[in-house]
């Protein structure tokens, strides 16, 4: 998602949604492919946060569309819960060798930025 000025009314847009979608595709394909029982479960378990993180997007949306700058807020803190979630998982051994924990490092800072514009909104 991202927000952009449109004959005075904030829009929200749908990049952050696919490149989120991106996160649960890659952890659930991963989930379905890795060996390592570990890192499986692992994968799973992250398919399961980007999920309820999609959700969240999805929400934060439809508060923007309603002006709800404040549910706008809350939601996008709770899918930035759900990515750290996932990134916790992943700080004991065995190590992820996948994109998986650098694009959700690059979502949750993603998440930020909508915080930070949503607060001046």
């Amino acid at each position: 998602m991202y927000l952009r000025k449109e004959g005075g009314k904030i829009k929200a847009g749908q990049e952050r949604k696919r490149h989120q979608s991106l996160d649960y595709v890659t952890s659930n394909s991963l989930a379905k492919t890795a060996t390592n029982p570990q890192l499986k479960q692992r994968y799973s378990s992250c398919a399961e946060s980007y999920d309820e993180a999609i959700g969240d997007i999805e929400n934060a949306q439809k508060d923007l569309a309603l002006g709800d700058f404040n549910g706008v807020n809350i939601v996008t803190s709770g899918a930035m819960t759900n990515i750290g979630d996932c990134q916790d998982k992943f700080a004991q051994p065995p190590k992820d060798t996948s994109l998986l924990l650098k694009n959700g490092k690059t979502l949750n800072d993603i998440c930020s930025i909508i915080l930070v514009i949503s607060n001046l909104l």
